[in-house]
């Protein structure tokens, strides 16, 4: 038993079959060429008809082209309603770059040019205004507390706080009232005094004083007996003076001896320059103390006020240490 194929459908079949091709049997039976709706295919060993389906007919050929042009139409017609936007915009700017040539052009220019700003404005770094240290926050109080003060009296205008340990000196007791004003207490007594509050003033010094202001009100209560300042240079990135952290920041520190009749205190000030905000790149954050071509404005930051006061003398007097 032999398979056959078909000289004119190219399809196999049983040469002891009497029906000969199964494709020219369908056509003798159904007139024309054209006429037939099945489509043969051997699967296994038998020869059986199998029905052709289009997408949104039936009976879309016996041939496998009439299938592939039907999916193209449906595939064409699913996307023409977003394609065809874009092909009429396009049509419309080639007649106008016929019909003006000079505009056409002056167009393309300010298209390329805003691209440009956009990439360099999406890859260029933010700044995020943040002043550091910050205004005050209403008036500015004096605090009528300084080396000397008793701990009742100071409980009375501060509130009473619970003693703290000092880190390195166990004779000292520290009274935390913020992270910007901390007390530490001697003997019942109070022995020094930090402030970095913009909120608070101490005989005239206050956070965010100028340094001009803030070496004039020093220079009231004592002569200077020290003048230090670290150095450190900003880097200049994206039009600013930035520093990659607080901990090199340049710092200046002067210490005046207050003496009597007004005392015996140390008094040791700190100025750094004012922080503006923040320049963000990505993940990286650094601090901006200045545009590229101004000068740094340095600022009072922390006021440090200590107790000199020794023994008292014969005449009942205090001795400055």
């Amino acid at each position: 038993m032999a398979v056959v194929r078909c000289p004119k459908h190219e399809l196999p079949y049983n040469e002891d079959n009497p029906r000969g091709c199964p494709a020219c049997a369908a056509e003798e039976l159904g007139g024309t060429d054209g006429s037939a709706s099945a489509a043969w295919t051997r699967s296994g060993t038998t020869d059986q008809p199998v029905e052709l389906e289009g997408f949104g007919h039936a009976g879309a050929g016996a041939g496998s082209g009439s299938l592939v042009r039907s999916i193209e139409g449906q595939l064409n017609a699913a996307t023409a309603w977003l394609t065809d936007p874009f092909r009429r915009i396009g049509r419309w700017i080639k007649g106008q770059a016929k019909a003006r040539p000079g505009w056409a052009t002056l167009a393309v220019v300010a298209g390329f040019i805003f691209v440009i700003v956009m990439i360099r404005r999406i890859g260029a770094p933010d700044f995020l205004a943040q002043a550091d240290p910050p205004a005050a926050s209403g008036e500015v109080l004096p605090l009528a507390v300084e080396p000397g003060t008793r701990l009742d009296i100071m409980f009375s205008i501060l509130g009473t706080r619970t003693p703290r340990p000092h880190p390195t000196q166990a004779n000292l007791e520290r009274y935390v009232y913020s992270l910007d004003l901390v007390a530490d207490a001697m003997n019942g007594e109070v022995y020094a005094l930090t402030l970095r509050t913009p909120d608070r003033s101490w005989r005239g010094l206050r956070v965010g004083m100028s340094s001009i202001e803030g070496e004039g009100a020093l220079s009231m209560l004592g002569r200077f007996t020290s003048r230090t300042q670290s150095r450190g240079e900003p880097q200049i990135k994206d039009g600013y003076q930035i520093f990659s952290s607080r901990t090199i920041l340049p710092v200046r520190r002067i210490t005046a001896e207050v003496r009597p009749p007004n005392g015996c205190l140390d008094v040791t000030v700190e100025f750094r320059p004012a922080i503006t905000g923040v320049l963000i790149d990505g993940g990286l954050r650094t601090l901006v103390v200045a545009r590229e071509a101004e000068e740094l404005n340095w600022v009072l930051t922390q006021t440090y006020v200590v107790s000199r006061t020794g023994d008292r003398d014969p005449r009942n007097e205090l001795i400055c240490r």
